[in-house]
């Protein structure tokens, strides 16, 4: 990363070197008044953009000097901000004027020395290296000068080149490094209050964002399924008859619970008429419940008995079949039925509750066979009793 020191028409400043034409004859500047913006430009070289409004190409007079730092680039230019007020203040028709330019080019050698240098930032070998350069510049004289001291002794005396004394030296250099140190303190204040996130950090965040999406969507979807099935249930008579074909019902079925797997499909198909899926739900209705999970459990039992209620599973697992994806109606007419107790049931919520009474069912069917068996007893009992006598 290389600066240069650049004398413009109105002025020094300080900018990249990229930002300058091949010619080193004209400059590219950013048209912007904020000077913090326009220094953090300057500090991460940021580069021109070609035909952009923001963008203005202005003629220069001399590249002063580069450097390879920020910092240094700085205290270079505030030595050469307060040369060229010398140079822009002094007339030619003084002799005062005439000592203060001579003056000045000695500066100007100098500066131009220290500009070749490798330093790469000010360090405790620059107060050696410009006594280095006075001294060198002592036994240095012009034209001009010399004439001078042929015609005028006072003038030759006052003409010799500045003596800059180490303490000078030594103040301007600290007054350019704390200007530098500020601001670049400035710079990394702003930096920090500007978080900064890696392309992982980026990555959790979206990945966050998206399945929290997803959950949404879902809830939305839930929402959506349990108004239009409020609204159905609203529409259809709950209490009364409905009309199916020519016949009138008043019952889904009398043949419940369902002992077979093809029973249970056939009354899914049934459902796909509005009017049975009515008579469900009000069949369902009149079975009650002490809350939402005594509701749900009451209409399986009412529907599947326990015996088929072993081939089956919430879900798809080994050799027993899905109940929410082969029997979407009767679990359609039990939602209805108990979201009328609790209205914010979720599908998530009555899937686990099915999940579990048909996880419970071969256990159920156990016991109800043990009942079974023991009654048959007690009657083959009582007959005996009863030939006997």
């Amino acid at each position: 990363m290389e600066y240069s020191v650049v004398e413009f028409t109105d002025g020094v400043n300080l900018v990249p070197t990229i930002w300058l034409s091949a010619d080193h004859k004209k400059c590219h500047w950013p048209l912007i008044e904020n000077k913090m913006i326009y220094s953090k430009m300057v500090s991460s070289q940021v580069m021109p953009r070609p035909n952009d409004p923001s963008w203005g190409i202005y003629p220069i007079k001399k590249v002063l000097c580069k450097t390879n730092t920020y910092q240094e680039g700085i205290y270079k230019l505030k030595i050469a901000e307060k040369y060229s007020e010398v140079e822009s203040s002094a007339s030619d028709a003084d002799p005062k004027a005439k000592r203060a330019k001579r003056q000045l080019r000695a500066k100007k050698n100098l500066f131009d020395n220290l500009s070749d240098s490798d330093s790469n930032s000010i360090t405790s070998n620059q107060k050696y290296d410009d006594i280095e350069n006075t001294n060198l510049l002592k036994t240095q004289s012009t034209f001009e000068d010399q004439t001078q001291h042929n015609v005028h002794e006072d003038i030759t005396a006052s003409a010799q080149f500045p003596q800059f004394p180490d303490d000078h030296i030594v103040e301007t250099m600290n007054f350019a490094t704390n200007f530098a140190t500020k601001d670049q303190t400035e710079i990394n204040k702003q930096k920090s209050s500007e978080k900064i996130f890696t392309a992982k950090e980026v990555y959790k965040m979206l990945s966050k964002i998206n399945s929290e999406m997803i959950q949404v969507r879902e809830e939305i979807a839930e929402v959506k399924e349990h108004v239009m099935q409020q609204n159905a249930s609203s529409n259809v008579c709950l209490n009364g008859t409905e009309l199916v074909g020519s016949s009138t019902l008043t019952a889904f079925d009398t043949d419940l619970p369902y002992l077979t797997d093809g029973q249970f499909k056939a009354a899914e198909n049934k459902l796909n008429e509005p009017a049975y899926l009515t008579l469900l739900v009000n069949d369902l209705k009149r079975l009650g419940g002490t809350d939402y999970e005594d509701v749900v459990t009451n209409a399986l039992a009412y529907i599947i008995s326990n015996q088929l209620a072993c081939q089956y599973s919430w879900k798809e697992k080994g050799a027993k079949s899905s109940f929410s994806n082969d029997f979407k109606l009767f679990n359609k007419a039990i939602l209805i039925l108990v979201r009328f107790t609790k209205a914010d049931l979720t599908n998530k919520m009555y899937g686990e509750i099915v999940a579990k009474w048909l996880v419970q069912a071969p256990q159920r069917f156990k016991r109800e066979e043990a009942k079974k068996e023991k009654a048959r007893r007690i009657l083959q009992l009582n007959e005996d009793v009863g030939d006997q006598n």
